[in-house]
This record gives structure tokens, sequence and C-alpha cells, in this order.
């Protein structure tokens, strides 16, 4: 491995002091020493924390960095927020946890006023801005001046996330920039087509160009097939924007670059062929972790290796995301093995979540500068999201909420089911009596082992399953 590390969840003492984390020694292989020999490289994922700048489940350096954010150059970390997008080069150090950052940069993906926002799951909405449609979800979408439940058509919001298709992305960061009609600055980025005069398609949204149009591009000619970023005025028909700025985007990365890459699998045809946005990957030769991860369309993941001919040859696959959700009060934190515990009423056993260099935090109460579980205590409200690893839980998101607004809920892979009698997830059985609403109608005769299931306890919590729910 040249550049990157398998060990990464291997934390060395101090590391993750900005985020309230000990240390935790993970064995992998056999092995419970750190490796790697470091090295330069592109780092591209979403930012989880900030004391420097956490992306990728490393530790960047940023007091020399150069910053760009939108295109501006003289921008610096405090334009930056959990949840977006960025891409860093420079140099990781041997042990796969830390490096120094020569430049960060930062380009929402669309901005826009939202055409309708449709509520698509239990958590989660899908916004149509222009011809794009945005998931945001609850927990795992972060939003700056708006909020899951209060985001309403014509709001004009900046995305960033994962695209999944040339019309969809799923939204890690939402935030709100104003209100059409009162504001219409747009930004947009596409591939040109339907070129003629001063005008061209873009996302199926007419770009009109004026002598005022800052156009950046090589040799300055606008040419079909040109992915580009456009920023301008948005016109009152919502079908055509008066470009001020076109901008060439080369999302390409060089043969040879060593990259560390996340985002959301498309286009699965086999493990030796599929995208993380618009870059191939073949993982034919990659190790999983964790090894029963399962790779398809729609899985959240980050992939380390290097560039050959324009493919991303995966060295290494982690699981950024999975299915397992849990929405409790805690019963005990274990700073020194980097641990939540939760014990669910009439139930025996606990669920063990364990917090590693990428799971990121959200506080829903204000005032707790750069949480983390050094601010958790015993007793709060807490929604996790994450995957399964062998007997426990890896948490990518922990997000502290109200208790007085929330059901106490579990989600997570089926292990026993016997009808009208009880339910195993994550370990722990619960007493069911037929009584339950379950959704859809005849869940409750369908339910076999390994199907992703949410039992829901409504306020106040007593240990009773009131509601059976599956996707």
């Amino acid at each position: 491995m040249k550049f990157f590390t398998l060990f990464k969840r291997l934390l060395i003492p101090g590391l993750l002091g900005a985020m309230g984390i000990a240390p935790l020694l993970t064995s992998c292989g056999g092995s419970d020493t750190t490796a790697g020999i470091g090295g330069t490289g592109i780092t591209q994922g979403e930012i989880t924390a900030f004391g420097s700048i956490f992306v990728n489940g490393i530790e960047f350096d940023t007091d020399n960095s150069q910053f760009e954010v939108d295109g501006d150059t003289t921008a610096t970390q405090s334009n930056l927020a959990i949840g977006m997008i960025v891409t860093i080069k420079g140099k990781i150090n041997s042990d796969g946890l830390t490096g120094t950052a020569d430049s960060v940069d930062y380009d929402d993906q669309i901005q826009g006023p939202i055409a309708s926002v449709t509520v698509t799951g239990d958590g989660q909405k899908t916004l149509s801005i222009f011809n794009t449609s945005v998931i945001i979800d609850e927990t795992s979408t972060s939003y700056k001046d708006t909020n899951f439940v209060d985001i309403a058509q014509d709001d004009i919001v900046e995305i960033s996330g994962f695209s999944t298709s040339a019309t969809d992305i799923t939204a890690t960061f939402v935030k709100k920039t104003g209100t059409f009609p009162g504001d219409s600055e747009i930004e947009l980025r596409g591939t040109i087509s339907e070129l003629s005069g001063s005008s061209f398609k873009l996302a199926g949204i007419t770009i009109d160009t004026d002598n005022d149009t800052e156009i950046d591009v090589p040799d300055g000619n606008l040419l079909n097939g040109m992915f580009v970023e456009v920023h301008g005025d948005l016109q009152s028909s919502l079908t055509s924007v008066l470009a001020r700025e076109i901008e060439f985007e080369d999302d390409d990365f060089e043969d040879g670059s060593e990259l560390s890459l996340q985002g959301v699998i498309s286009q699965f045809d086999s493990i030796a062929s599929f995208k993380i946005g618009s870059q191939t990957v073949d993982a034919s030769s990659a190790t999983l972790s964790p090894a029963s991860a399962i790779l398809e369309n729609g899985v959240n993941i980050e992939v380390e290796g290097e560039i050959v001919d324009g493919i991303l040859i995966a060295e290494e696959i982690e699981l950024r995301e999975g299915s397992v959700e849990l929405k409790a009060a805690v019963f005990n934190v274990d700073t020194m093995n980097n641990q939540i515990e939760f014990q669910f009423p009439l139930t025996s056993g606990s669920v063990l979540v364990t917090i590693d260099n990428q799971t990121q935090f959200e506080d829903e109460f204000p005032g707790v500068l750069n949480f983390s579980l050094a601010d958790i205590s015993s007793g709060d409200f807490v929604q996790i999201e994450g995957f399964e690893n062998g007997s426990g839980v890896i948490a990518s998101e922990v997000k502290r909420l109200d208790p007085d607004e929330e059901d106490t809920e579990i989600q997570g892979s089926v292990s026993a089911y016997t009808q009208g009698t009880s339910i195993t997830i994550l370990g722990l059985t619960f007493t069911i009596t037929g009584g339950e609403d379950y959704e859809p109608i005849g869940l409750d005769s369908s339910i076999t082992t390994d199907d992703i299931i949410e039992l829901v306890d409504e306020q106040p919590a007593d240990g009773t399953i009131d509601k059976i729910k599956s996707d």
C-alpha cells in the first residue's frame, strides 16, 4: 500500500483530542499496530469534524493550506461546514490517520430554488431543483440556515453531496441562501448540449450569455460535451438563466494519482466495474471492511487506490453507511473504548456502538463547539446511523436530539422471528403480541431472517413495541 492504510481504525493517543475520543485499538489481520508508509495524493469526501479538518478518517493540518470555496480563493476554513464534500491535495503521514493539506477545494453541486418537496420515506424527503432530484435525510444530511422540517418550496438552497446519476444527488449538506423570487442567484454544473449562438442547455435549463458573461474555458470557446459550472441569475420563466460566469470543470483524476474517494455506488455492473460519481472503479482485488459488506447501487463507501488508465484500481474499500438506526436514551458512555451503550426496557443485554475516526457528530442543541463523544452523557437522547460489524455497531452518524419530540426506535437485520411472539434485532429480543401496527399491512406474516426491520416504542418508552416497519 503506497499511500493509505487499512488500519485507519487504529487510533493513536491524542489524535482525536479535538473530537474528544480516547485511544482505540482494533486488531485487523492479527496485527495490533498501525501500518502504511504515507505519501502525497488526493482525498475527496465529506467533512466530518473540525479542529483541523477531518475527511475520510484523516485529520489534516490546515495551518498553511490554500482554500478555495466556490471559486473564492480568499476563503478560509471558516467558510466550510460539516457535511461539505471537499477535495484535499496534500501529504498523508505514515500512521495513515494524520496529514497536511496543501489545498482544500469546495464546490457545491447545485444552487437554486426548490420546485417541490416530497416526503419519500421515514426521515427522508426529495427536493426537486431544476431537473435534479435531491434526497435529504433527517440525520445524515447537515443543514445551515434551514432544517429538515422547515425546508420548503421556493427556498433557494445550496447542495453538496454524492451524485448517483446525472440527475440525482444524495445530499450531505444543505444551506438556505434565499427565497425565490426575491433572490435569483443560482449555480449549475453539467455538460453543455444544444449549443446555438449565445445559448445552450445545461441539465435541461436554457443558459443565455451576453457581453457581460465571463467565460473561463479552454481557448474561450464553449463546446457541446464540455463540463462546466455556471453562475447566474434565474429568469422569471424558471426555465432559463442569464449566466454571469461560466467556468470549465475538470473532474478527472490524473493517471498515477493515489486517491481516497468517498461516494455512493452507481452503475454497478460487477465488483470490477461500478462508479463513484463520474469515476469508474475496479474493486476486484480490494479488501473489504467489514468483510461482510455487500457492494451494490446506493451503498456509501470509501475507496482507496490508484488511478490507472482513468480507472480507480481499488486496494481497500470501507463501508461508510449501513442499515442500523437507533433512537434511544444513552445508558452509558465509555470514552476509553469510544463506545456508547444502549439498553432497552424489557430486554436483556445491550447494544454497543463504537465511534471511529470517521463518525460525524451533530447536536440539535446550540452552544456546543465541536460536539463530540466527550459531550454525551448517560440519559441523553441520541440518534445513531451506522452498520453492523461483528457483534456490534460502527456509527457513521451521531446526533443528540430533544427527547420530548422523539419515539424510541431500533432498526437492523432480523436474526430470529416468531410471529406474534418475539423478534430479535442487534442481539436483543423484543416481545411482540400481534397487537402492533405493521407497515406495510401483512408484514407480520412475511418477516424472515436478515430482513431490515424497524421497531418503534412510542412515548413514553416502556419496552412495549407499538409499531413494526419495513421499507
